[in-house]
Order: C-alpha cells, then sequence, then structure tokens
C-alpha cells in the first residue's frame, strides 16, 4: 500500500466526537505549531506511519503497537525529504519501516538505517509525548489533529492501569531504563547518567513521562517532588533556589527561576521485551535512596 502522506487535519475547535478526552495521543509542537495523532487512529494495518508536514518542516509521526512506542522524526536527511511507510517486516517482535526514495529499512526503536544505502544513518529524533487528548488541548487549545477513521478504541489513559509490563528508556552515554512501576512510586527521579544530568517525571492522571536536562544556565538543579492535596498536576521544587516548577511541562511556575524552561530530551514508552531486544545492554535505573519517600 502506498505511504499516508499529508492527512485530513481537523482544528481542535471543530472537533466533535473524532477524538474522546481520555484517547491517548502522540503530540508534538513543531516552530511553534501543535498537532496530535490519536493513537487509535495510528493503528494497523499500514496504518502506523503518518508522513507530515508541520511548521514547515517534514516530519514523520510513527507508532508500533507491538512496542508501544510513538515517536517523531524529522524526515529530511542530507538534501533529502524521505517518504516513509510500512515495510511488512518485523524485527524484534518491531515495526520496520521503509522509505520510498532510497529503499532502505529502518529501526523505530534504533533510530536508524539497518539495510540498504541509509544504513547506519541515524534519524533526528523531535522531542513528542504521550499524554490524552484532554490534556493536550488543553495545553495546545489552537492544535490540529489527525482525523481518520478509529481502528481501535482501547489506547485511552486506563490502558497504563497495569504499568508492570512497560519501561521508560532512553539512551546517554548508553541506553537506561526505568520501570513504569519505579517511576509510580516516586514521580520525579534525578539522574546522572554518564556525563548527563537529567530529571524523568510522571504525570499520573494522563500517564505522561517527561525527560528533561536540570541544568539551566550553567546552574545545575536537582528535583523533588511535592506533596499536594489538590493533585494533579505534580509539581516539584528545585532543591538549589526553591522555586516551583509544572513537572509535566518543565517550566518553573513561582520562585526566583519563574517562567525559566527545561529543555526537554528523547526517551520513549516502550514494552520491556521489546526495548530489552533492542537494548540489550540497556541499564536500569533504580529509586535512589534519597528519593524513597
Amino acid at each position: 500500500q502506498p505511504a499516508i502522506v499529508h492527512p485530513p487535519m481537523l482544528l481542535a475547535s471543530a472537533v466533535t466526537n473524532q477524538v474522546t478526552e481520555s484517547d491517548l495521543v502522540l503530540g508534538v509542537v513543531v516552530n511553534g505549531q501543535a498537532r496530535a495523532y490519536p493513537i487509535n487512529m495510528l493503528n494497523g494495518p499500514r496504518r502506523e506511519i503518518i508522513n507530515d508536514t508541520l511548521g514547515d518542516q517534514p516530519i514523520v509521526a510513527m507508532w508500533c503497537h507491538l512496542c508501544h512506542s510513538a515517536i517523531v522524526f524529522d524526515r529530511r536527511m542530507d538534501e533529502q525529504v524521505l517518504t516513509f511507510q510500512v515495510s511488512g517486516m518485523l524485527w524484534n517482535r518491531t515495526l520496520v519501516m521503509y522509505d520510498a526514495e532510497t529503499k532502505s529499512l529502518w529501526s523505530l526503536l534504533l533510530e536508524k538505517g539497518v539495510r540498504g544505502p541509509m544504513t547506519g544513518r541515524k534519524l533526528t529524533t523531535l522531542p513528542s509525548e504521550l499524554t490524552t487528548w484532554k490534556k493536550w488541548k488543553s495545553l495546545h487549545p489552537e492544535t490540529t489533529v489527525l482525523n481518520m477513521s478509529h481502528m481501535q478504541d482501547r489506547f485511552v489513559r486506563e490502558f497504563y492501569d497495569e504499568p508492570h509490563p512497560f519501561v521508560f528508556g532512553f539512551v546517554a552515554d548508553r541506553p537506561y531504563h526505568i520501570t513504569l512501576e519505579t517511576l509510580r512510586k516516586v514521580r520525579v527521579m534525578n539522574l546522572s547518567p554518564g556525563d548527563d544530568n537529567l530529571v524523568v517525571t510522571l504525570d499520573e492522571e494522563t500517564f505522561s513521562i517527561h525527560l528533561f536536562n536540570r541544568k539551566i544556565e550553567g546552574m545545575l538543579l536537582s528535583f523533588e517532588p511535592m506533596v499536594s492535596n489538590n493533585e494533579p498536576p505534580v509539581l516539584m521544587t528545585d532543591v538549589q533556589t526553591q522555586s516551583k516548577w509544572d513537572a509535566y511541562s518543565g517550566t518553573a511556575i513561582d520562585g526566583p527561576l519563574k517562567g525559566k524552561q527545561l529543555t526537554q530530551e528523547i526517551g520513549t514508552i516502550a514494552y520491556t521485551q521489546n526495548w530489552s531486544a533492542f537494548y540489550a545492554r540497556s541499564v536500569e535505573l533504580p529509586i535512589q535512596d534519597h528519593q524513597q519517600k
């Protein structure tokens, strides 16, 4: 089947019953423009890859239900814009992509070419999030949303009520992962993999996970979750300045650093078995002693 290119979109204000509040969506902002891809619309056959242009930039939104990973890539490679489609092949029970221009095969979780002229070439991954439609449109009221028929109805927030099969994985100096059960216990984890200084946050209401760089303007921050009776949202404070932060967006909302924004880094939710198949040497990050509260 041909690749899906520039499918129909709706303005959030025009949505009636196409997307439900609890639908999981893959959300991305490019050059100030926001767009959501409901996961229930991205299920196969051959529906998992959407070639698009957002903020004048060619992108591709991908979903693999076998590994439960949703990722957005830049479609540009050198001077070429690639058009991706489902290859029909699986590798380690995970989607293999194919591009029409060079006829190379690409791995979603390795984020690179694995066969053909593009073997070894890394795709540029864009910061994105897996969240609920309700949360996404509240943060981005001007967003557009993919308007295709529902192929599934199970990918809603309640899908994560049993979090044990999942990890949140990312690559720094080497691959790392955190179980979602661990994240559920702490909600905010300071990490120092290799030379990086990161913080990962979990929003229980949406089950969205964000990875941020915790260095800002040369200052290294350490974060703690705030105990609050009016949760959600998850709030956190930094030990250094006692500023209050929205742990979902990485924005300081009060205190000396009010208005500052942490830089989002790349990570993805995946089934544990799929992440381990591609990253056999991935290091599991445990709860630190000081975070067991």
